[in-house]
């Protein structure tokens, strides 16, 4: 909202300041919102008198005020400004705001607002404005000031600046002892804009210089038998100061330097956990190693017991009964069908040998063993070699190595004279 008593250094146009608080203050919309926090002053006052709004610019307090059921006059020196607030409808006139105020009546209203008007003032204006508000305020009436908030480094380095018509920034603590000078029985300092007192900040640099309140406000009252209306009002706590906020940013870089100091402590414990694991594991993986080594001996053994397994399946009832699973005939069996020479008996030569005078198949295992063969009786009178051993196996007979084409050629002589 623009504001009047600009500095007479300072030459602007009629749109100048209007554009100028569009671009950098904000929507008209935007500072209404804003505006509300005072609604819970005014509400108790709406039947008690009128308000006189100086410096009203484009209008937003005044709507408010109407919207509330209160009388509300605005004066202003910004001919675009107050361009603004006619085609509203709103009650507005060009006028200085001291003269304003020394035109009216004691005790005739009931708010008197200047919404960032005293940072335009040179001080000992600001100082009339003050005790000239407290004269026309009636009993119980309430004076709000608002000015941008020094305590906020950028406000105060920066953004103040950004007004060409701005004189000085106001330390709160100045306008609310300008206050209880100018004789208001009691003022509160409500701080807009920034973290509320119980909110915690993130505790980096951007959060010190975000955290504090942008703007503040001193809502000052003159003495009155009716005060108690006020006191909810008066209660509220709003913004944080500078002095909050460093020490909100020390909390918060102490607890994430204690952070920092248990995550590293807890990194040292990993550490050591990860040492031990790793010495468990290598240990697990010699273990690994023996029972691959278990595994791979299991496996053979496996193997041949499935090997063994199916030629016991293949064999009949007989040969499982009467013969071993390497073929040999068991020892009572081997005596009945067998002299000691390895010569099967007359009688049952049929048993062991087939219609071709071959050995069964029970028996035909066992008669091509070397077992067999180095029995005094040739094997290879009944036994056929040739399937069951290489051409360049070697056999011991007696101690004395033979090969294989000397039993074939054994075989072949005693076939011939074979007489059963």
């Amino acid at each position: 909202m623009q504001k009047q008593s600009r500095s007479k250094a300072v030459a602007v146009s009629d749109t100048f300041y209007r554009d100028f608080e569009a671009k950098f203050r904000g929507d008209r919309s935007t500072i209404s919102d804003r505006l509300r926090v005072y609604l819970p002053f005014v509400r108790p006052l709406v039947a008690e008198g009128n308000a006189l709004d100086l410096g009203c610019g484009r209008g937003e307090w005044l709507e408010l005020l109407a919207e509330a059921g209160m009388n509300a006059h605005g004066v202003d020196l910004d001919n675009g400004m107050l361009g603004e607030a006619r085609k509203r409808g709103l009650s507005v006139e060009k006028k200085d705001a001291l003269e304003a105020l020394r035109a009216t009546p004691d005790g005739t209203l009931a708010i008197v607002s200047i919404f960032h008007l005293a940072e335009h003032l040179p001080f000992d204006v600001l100082r009339a404005l003050f005790t000239e508000a407290a004269r026309v305020l009636r009993p119980g009436g309430v004076l709000i000031a608002e000015t941008p908030n020094p305590e906020n480094l950028v406000v105060g380095l920066i953004n103040f600046h950004l007004d060409a018509t701005h004189v000085r920034p106001i330390p709160p603590i100045l306008m609310s002892f300008l206050a209880d000078y100018s004789g208001f029985a009691r003022n509160t300092t409500l701080r807009l804009q920034g973290k509320t007192p119980c909110s915690e900040t993130a505790g980096d640099l951007m959060s010190l210089l975000t955290d504090v309140s942008l703007d503040y406000a001193i809502v000052a009252q003159t003495k009155g038998t009716e005060m108690g209306a006020l006191d909810e009002a008066f209660a509220l706590e709003l913004g944080t100061n500078l002095i909050d906020g460093v020490a909100r940013f020390d909390r918060s870089g102490m607890q994430q330097r204690q952070f920092t100091e248990g995550l590293q402590d807890r990194i040292k414990g990993l550490e050591s956990d990860f040492k031990a694991w790793h010495h468990k594991t290598e240990g697990l993986q010699d273990r690994i190693k023996g029972l691959e080594s278990d595994f791979k001996a299991w496996h053979h053994k496996t193997e041949a017991f499935q090997a063994n397994a199916s030629y016991r399946l293949d064999r009949s009832f007989i040969e499982r009964l009467f013969f071993r699973a390497s073929g040999r005939p068991v020892r009572a069996l081997r005596r009945v069908l067998f002299h000691s020479s390895g010569k099967p008996r007359g009688i049952f030569r049929k048993w062991v040998l087939d219609q071709q005078r071959e050995p069964r198949r029970a028996f035909a295992h066992w008669m091509a063993s070397k077992e067999y063969i180095s029995l005094p009786w040739p094997a290879s009178r009944c036994a056929p070699l040739q399937p069951l051993l290489e051409p360049t196996e070697k056999i011991e007979i007696d101690g004395h190595p033979l090969r294989v084409e000397l039993l074939k050629k054994l075989d072949m002589l005693v076939k011939k004279e074979r007489k059963f």
